[in-house]
């Protein structure tokens, strides 16, 4: 899988973002032809997209919108052909919002979101909240831990 990068990424925050990418395909391996849209937005734009599909008036750090129903609807698809998984927008006023409260590093917040928004879109739902924060957590210490 890989990344298309759209507003304000710094390269170091591309380099850990492709970083949580790797160990994310540790645990779902997926082609190359596969493509996740990054997006780097502000608040306001972040508060307009969650009224628009969530219905909730407030910004928030990710919003996901997936292609696909789940994990096997995608390897159901034709991946002779570039694919694109979804998209995933990330506010990085709030994620310096999340650091801060939850002490973490920016760039930890920014691979966290990765995560979970990939997650996302490859199905996986607040519904089944435990299954997605068990994987979020063992992909996450993958990462963390290898350093």
């Amino acid at each position: 899988m890989k990344i298309n990068f759209y507003g304000k990424f710094l390269k170091n925050e591309k380099i850990a973002l492709n970083d949580a990418l790797d160990i994310f395909e540790h645990f779902f391996p997926l082609n190359n032809n596969i493509f996740v849209e990054i997006h780097s937005i502000n608040k306001t734009e972040s508060k307009a997209l969650n009224i628009k599909y969530f219905k909730k008036n407030h910004s928030t750090d990710v919003i996901t919108l997936p292609i696909f129903k789940d994990y096997r609807n995608l390897l159901e698809s034709n991946l002779n052909e570039d694919v694109v998984l979804g998209d995933i927008f990330i506010s990085k006023e709030d994620l310096k919002i999340n650091a801060k409260k939850y002490e973490k590093s920016l760039i930890e917040e920014l691979q966290l979101v990765l995560v979970h928004g990939l997650l996302h879109l490859l199905g996986f739902s607040h519904n089944q909240e435990t299954k997605l924060k068990t994987y979020e957590e063992k992909i996450l210490s993958k990462l963390w831990n290898e350093r």
